[in-house]
């Protein structure tokens, strides 16, 4: 072999790679890599959901879990009071006036985790009103109607008269 000979093999190698790669298999190629890439995107994607899932779940969690709290003081004060108007012994306002001091911080706990949810906000205050949420949809893309139903006020109209109203 000379060296014009060895000078000569790789055109001929190329010559073969050019007739190996049709535009057939370089288009097939392609496609692959940009079905790779674009499967790659949908999975981060996906995965981006997925955590916003959880992180939602994992905050939906920690307000039931205080808002157990909070039943849990109202009970604790409840349980205190009826001991007391049943017996007439001090000693049994002992868990009414743990509860006293605790049912506002525990208040403030659910409000701070709702602040940022109206969703939840407006979940809250029809739950502890004994209402309900009713949504009517004439279809899809047709826009739908929430009907918040709250029951009557069991106040006297006087005490409702006199109760402030307050503006968040």
């Amino acid at each position: 072999m000379t060296s014009a000979s060895k000078i000569s093999e790789p055109a001929a190698g190329s010559a073969e790679w050019a007739h190996a790669l049709t535009p057939a298999l370089v288009l097939g190629f392609v496609a692959i890599i940009f079905l790779l890439i674009a499967t790659l995107i949908v999975g981060d994607l996906n995965l981006r959901n997925v955590y916003a899932a959880g992180e939602a779940v994992e905050h939906s969690e920690a307000v039931k879990v205080t808002l157990q709290q909070v039943l849990m003081t109202t009970v604790d004060a409840e349980t205190g009071e009826r001991g007391f108007i049943i017996t007439g012994e001090n000693s049994y306002l002992e868990p009414y006036d743990r509860a006293q001091s605790a049912i506002a911080d525990d208040i403030a706990r659910v409000q701070a985790l709702v602040g940022d949810d109206k969703d939840q906000q407006l979940d809250l205050a029809v739950e502890l009103h004994g209402g309900t949420v009713t949504v009517r949809s004439a279809g899809l893309l047709q826009g739908s109607t929430f009907v918040v139903s709250l029951p009557a006020s069991t106040l006297p109209e006087a005490a409702i008269a006199e109760t402030p109203l307050t503006s968040a």
